[in-house]
Formats: structure tokens, C-alpha cells, sequence
């Protein structure tokens, strides 16, 4: 379903804003380097990386939500396959949870 400028917000959910699975990050990596990287694109509503509960440390996944799918686009056709933190980046399109949550 195509979803226009606006379509989200800091209230929306994840499944509700254009959102980007990023994988092959390093460990390191944190919510401010995203942030950083993608918002020369444009505007980063949410950052999440995932971490491992116990011990915090990276797990090598984050999900970067824009408030504009257009500037997703752009952030997604310009990074994946680049490299970063001596890594080569992917960069999809983040999938609806199947759980609905």
C-alpha cells in the first residue's frame, strides 16, 4: 500500500511510517550514527537498533522510519551496497510484522 508525505509522525507506528531494515551493521553501531548517515537524505523520525537484551551489544539489524516515503527511497537506493564501519551495508524495505503488532 503506498503511503504519501506525512503519512506518519512521531504517534505512528512503525508499520505506519516508511520504514528501512538496515543489516550487516557493525556491533558498534548506534542509534546517533544512523541518524547521522541517513538524515543527509532527510528527515529520520525513529532510529532502532537492535540489541541483545542481556549484554546490549548489536545485534547487526536496525530500522531507520522517515517521515517521507520519497526520501526513504533516495536514502535506500544511495546506501545499499555501500560500505560503512568497514561493512557493506543492505538496505530494504522494512516488512510488516506478521504479528500485526
Amino acid at each position: 500500500m503506498p503511503r504519501g508525505p506525512g503519512a506518519g509522525g512521531p504517534g505512528a507506528s512503525r508499520d505506519e511510517l516508511p520504514t528501512l531494515r538496515v543489516t550487516n551493521i557493525s556491533e558498534e553501531t548506534q542509534e546517533n550514527d544512523l541518524r547521522e548517515l541517513f538524515g543527509a537524505f532527510g528527515r529520520v523520525v525513529r532510529v532502532y537498533v537492535g540489541r541483545d537484551r542481556e549484554t546490549g551489544i548489536g545485534k547487526g539489524f536496525a530500522f531507520v522510519s522517515f517521515d517521507d516515503r520519497v526520501t526513504a527511497q533516495k536514502a535506500m537506493e544511495k546506501l545499499n551496497g555501500k560500505g560503512y564501519d568497514n561493512l557493506i551495508l543492505s538496505v530494504q524495505w522494512s516488512q510488516p510484522r506478521p504479528d500485526g503488532r
